[in-house]
């Protein structure tokens, strides 16, 4: 079965979004690693401001969605006035911010804040997926909603774990099951375990030798 993170990066290509303005933080290690093994072209940004107004910039002139994705805490901060001048221009922005892990949550984890709060007042719609499962389905909301009436910044924050996982779904019927089957079938992806130990710059240490 397919990793979130291949999951999210299969869903964005399905809908037609070939690139990805950034800045590489942890949150984001897997989904980019995927992301440039699919092809994605992956714009990187010295702060995370300069990311949110970039992607804000290409979607005013093409006047179709953009595509962000920055770290939690910090880094879902510092994007927050690039996604509201996006939503006060109509500009159609998928504001998407990493996490601290789902288990977490409300614990005191590091840089935890509730990031979905502080985007909801300058976005048109904002919410956290609850499974990697539905990630398929929170992108195709997310882009329905900056693309539609008029046009606007919507936020997704997606914890850390759910691009990390190989996970299994028990029962899925209807067009998730035409997702997966389509995933199946194409093959498109690999197991997380064949990219993770790949070396990109440096040595990276595959997940069952880390500490």
């Amino acid at each position: 079965m397919p990793s979130g993170a291949e999951l999210f990066v299969r869903s964005i290509a399905e809908l037609g979004i070939s690139q990805i303005f950034t800045l590489v933080g942890d949150h984001l290690n897997e989904v980019l690693a995927v992301a440039a093994r699919e092809g994605i072209r992956i714009l990187d940004m010295r702060h995370e401001s300069g990311v949110t107004h970039a992607a804000d910039a290409w979607a005013r002139m093409h006047r179709k969605p953009a595509l962000s994705l920055v770290t939690g805490g910090p880094g879902h901060t510092n994007s927050l006035t690039g996604i509201a001048t996006a939503n006060l221009a109509a500009s159609p922005l998928i504001a998407v911010s990493g996490s601290r892990a789902t288990q977490l949550g409300e614990r005191g984890a590091f840089q935890d804040i509730d990031q979905v709060g502080m985007a909801r007042p300058v976005v048109k719609w904002a919410a956290e997926p609850p499974s990697a499962a539905q990630i398929p389905f929170y992108l195709g909301r997310a882009y329905q909603e900056a693309n539609t009436g008029r046009k606007g910044a919507v936020h997704l924050t997606i914890p850390v774990d759910l691009f990390t996982p190989i996970f299994a779904i028990a029962r899925c019927s209807g067009w998730c099951a035409q997702v997966l089957e389509q995933l199946e079938d194409n093959r498109l992806y690999r197991p997380l375990s064949e990219y993770v130990g790949e070396p990109v710059g440096k040595k990276v240490i595959p997940i069952d030798e880390r500490p």
